[in-house]
């Protein structure tokens, strides 16, 4: 399994469980175990991680509704425009000096 595809399925099941502690009743001691592991092994996958949250954030979704065709389309998108390279428009500044006629708008009326 890949490493995205193993990270999404880890948070997924993260939020399932933390889900399920803020409910009445809360869960067992086995899923705490569980919760305590799969952020252990979130670890593992840290450039997967840093993938899905940014998607996430992006697309103004919750982490565990994001795909990984999200992840890879958004990965694309911005490899894409970081290869990219738009430099700014050049200014020219020329210096006229204060009170010539080049800085009035309006004639003299003579």
């Amino acid at each position: 399994m890949e490493p995205l595809d193993e990270a999404l399925r880890l948070i997924k099941r993260q939020a399932e469980l933390e889900t399920a502690m803020r409910r009445p009743g809360g869960i067992r001691v086995t899923e705490e175990r569980e919760l305590f592991q799969l952020r252990k092994d979130l670890t593992q996958f840290p450039a997967a991680i840093s993938a899905i949250m940014e998607a996430a954030s992006r697309m103004r979704r919750p982490v565990d509704t994001i795909s990984a065709e999200d992840v890879e389309h958004l990965t694309l998108i911005s490899a894409y425009w970081r290869t990219q390279t738009v430099s700014p428009p050049k200014l020219e500044m020329r210096l006229v000096p204060v009170g010539s006629a080049a800085t009035l708008d309006t004639p003299t009326g003579k």
